[in-house]
């Protein structure tokens, strides 16, 4: 894939920012190669590229696998904190867990307040989990190879920061 080259400046992150909207503009193939939007979408999707790849034959998807490793963890979460921890939003978070619960491998039921949900694991989801570790693997493993641990490490301690 080709590089987007300046057009007649050199630029820094500081001298993009100070750029009026007009001149920016003009020098609009600068965008996406500092657009953190875009950049990190990108890494997103390259990444879940190689998971999807490896889930291909698993019973759950990766999302799923994510959504059940987090009830595990956060033992009895309910919609809204899965929601937290995973970045999303109950709305989808929620729609999730009806196919988990319609595939048996979670149970539903109500919290403390009889508004809310509470959601574990069935055993069937134990196994989907156990299962899907196997996958989980290769795909970590995979991102470990092309990027380095010690550049994950790195990755890792940026994307925290940003997510706080």
């Amino acid at each position: 894939m080709p590089r987007l080259r300046y057009f007649w400046i050199v630029t820094t992150q500081e001298t993009i920012e100070a750029l009026p909207p007009e001149a920016l503009f003009a020098q609009l193939g600068i965008v996406p190669q500092v657009c953190p939007a875009s950049n990190l979408g990108k890494a997103y999707k390259s990444v879940a590229r190689v998971f999807e790849d490896c889930f291909k034959d698993a019973v759950i998807t990766t999302i799923q696998f994510s959504v059940l490793v987090h009830i595990q963890v956060l033992d009895k979460p309910g919609c809204s904190d899965l929601a937290t921890h995973l970045g999303s939003d109950p709305s989808t978070v929620s729609r999730i867990i009806e196919t988990l619960v319609k595939k048996k491998l979670v149970n539903s039921r109500c919290g403390a307040d009889r508004r809310t949900r509470e959601y574990c694991l069935t055993p069937a989801g134990v196994e989907a989990v156990q299962a899907g570790l196997e996958a989980w693997s290769i795909a970590h493993r995979r991102i470990m190879e092309r990027i380095g641990v010690e550049r994950w490490n790195q990755l890792l301690a940026l994307l925290q920061f940003l997510n706080d």
